[in-house]
């Protein structure tokens, strides 16, 4: 998901539970529009999933300030650095997350992210603090980011709100990014 703003939002959508894999997939017989109600299809009979390519869905969201637009779609996170330039999204990037959520997509992001300094967080309710914040202003200030400069938050919500509230703090504000791994 992405949308644009002096905030913005991206995210990977892709559903997986821990005893079966729900990823998007075709299936022999079938077209990659022949989904059902959650836009899943069922796994492919040798059980090798392909992913479905979507356009993806535009969702408007008003708020008293302005309306900005959120973008969701399968494997969007692969398409990142196209997504973010095209949503003006400066090249002054820093990615915040914490230990856990790096070890499962770390590389995902950095592939799609090259050349991005990264931050991670203490997981957990309990460093939603100014310590942490303070951490990742320290980050900012040591790589010198300005006012064009993007944070980019990946995971979920406590991390997000973490690196939210930096963002809307330092310099009176930067940019901001969310790649939420929950929903």
């Amino acid at each position: 998901m992405i949308s644009v703003t002096s905030a913005a939002s991206l995210s990977d959508i892709s559903k997986k539970t821990s005893d079966q894999n729900c990823y998007p997939t075709l299936r022999e017989g079938r077209s990659e529009h022949d989904t059902d109600q959650s836009g899943i299809t069922p796994s492919s009979p040798n059980n090798n999933p392909q992913p479905l390519h979507m356009k993806p869905t535009r969702i408007n969201v008003t708020s008293a300030a302005r309306t900005y637009p959120i973008f969701v779609a399968h494997g969007l996170v692969n398409e990142m650095e196209r997504w973010l330039s095209a949503a003006g999204v400066g090249s002054r990037r820093f990615l915040v997350s914490s230990p856990t959520v790096w070890a499962q997509h770390g590389e995902t992001i950095s592939t799609a992210l090259p050349n991005t300094e990264h931050l991670l967080i203490p997981d957990g309710e309990q460093s939603k603090t100014l310590n942490t914040v303070t951490q990742i202003y320290d980050a900012l200030i040591e790589h010198e980011a300005d006012r064009q400069s993007t944070l980019i938050a990946v995971g979920g919500g406590v991390l997000g709100d973490t690196a939210g509230f930096a963002a809307a703090t330092y310099l009176r504000g930067v940019d901001l990014v969310h790649i939420p791994t929950t929903l």
